[in-house]
């Protein structure tokens, strides 16, 4: 259904080739004065010529700068679909009285669940046996390193939000010991996970390390050539976060020498990865295609979240998950 008018809200939903758009979402929308336009990909141009037409933005991989949005001087809302949003600049945002949202609490439960999947794998050498498996070797006993029991074993983890809280406490359930590292201590949440706080180098020490931190100018690149040394020989490195909080090349001279015994790796840069590119034939490392965050239930949870925030926001209220730097911001009327 087209809706037309002055009242009419219209919102453009970016990556629709890859992130599907259920039609009770776009009936939710129309009953709130909503209408969607569906945008394939997120290229800026494409976005951009929709000119003073966009109110809004669903958005899962697009980059929103300060040009784009001064191409789109309607645009009242950019609605992030995810937890990360680094590609929005919200100080254009904020200027140009742009609100921005985001889910706070998305995919939890997919992301620890995740993370346990790749210590588990790891411990039971899955991804070595698997890759050998592919050119139909059965392995004799001999020829598989040598399995750990995970009872007992350390988990370091770089980032203590919502998913390393999560995967904290079922790291407990398996044995493991849980140490973290993280900017704000809080003492009753450590409790609860099972957890103590440690220092940076305490954390990469341990024998897996995963990473829950956002993309910031303090956390790009912030696993380099002098992180990975102070990895044990037999650790293996997770990320499940932003893949250029990681350094690609020197994470493939450390797996590539026997410095680390391996990596768990939903997200890379670049991505995605080159067919030539030597992490896909590397042993010991997984590579999932930045998947950790999917579910159906994730799914329904985050476009029903979204959904609400952005009808909030139409209908001039102060959204529920505004991204941090706008809470209580004052941002086009909204009361």
């Amino acid at each position: 259904m087209t809706l037309h008018g002055p009242d009419i809200w219209h919102m453009l939903y970016t990556d629709a080739d890859e992130f599907e758009l259920p039609d009770e979402y776009v009936d939710r929308a129309a009953q709130a004065g909503i209408h969607i336009d569906k945008v394939g990909g997120h290229d800026q141009a494409e976005i951009a010529a929709y000119g003073e037409h966009c109110n809004g933005m669903f958005l899962f991989r697009a980059r929103i700068d300060d040009a784009l949005l001064a191409a789109l001087p309607n645009c009242r809302h950019l609605a992030r679909i995810g937890t990360g949003y680094d590609l929005i600049d919200v100080e254009a945002a904020r200027r140009r009285g742009v609100m921005v949202t985001y889910l706070p609490d998305f995919c939890t439960e997919e992301l620890s669940d995740h993370v346990m999947a790749f210590i588990l794998g790891f411990a039971r050498r899955f991804p070595y046996i698997l890759h050998k498996a592919r050119t139909n070797e059965w392995l004799k006993f001999g020829e598989i390193p040598t399995p750990h029991r995970l009872q007992a074993q350390t988990l370091g983890i770089l980032g203590f939000g919502r998913s390393g809280q999560r995967t904290a406490e079922k790291a407990r359930a398996f044995g493991l010991q849980t140490l973290v590292w993280t900017r704000t201590i809080r003492p009753d949440e450590l409790a609860q996970a099972g957890a103590r706080a440690a220092t940076f180098e305490e954390v990469l020490g341990c024998d897996y390390v995963s990473i829950h931190l956002p993309l910031t100018d303090a956390t790009a690149g912030l696993i380099g050539r002098k992180e990975l040394s102070l990895l044990k020989p037999e650790a293996v490195l997770i990320n499940i976060s932003r893949g250029a909080i990681v350094d690609t090349d020197a994470l493939v001279e450390a797996l590539q020498s026997g410095q680390l015994a391996g990596a768990g790796l939903d997200v890379v840069v670049p991505a995605p990865l080159p067919a030539d590119h030597p992490l896909w034939s590397i042993p010991t490392v997984w590579l999932t295609s930045h998947t950790a965050a999917d579910s159906l239930e994730a799914k329904n949870e985050a476009l029903s979240t979204v959904f609400g925030d952005v009808i909030r926001v139409r209908n001039g209220r102060l959204p529920v998950y505004p991204v941090p730097e706008l809470r209580g911001a004052a941002i086009g009327g909204l009361q």
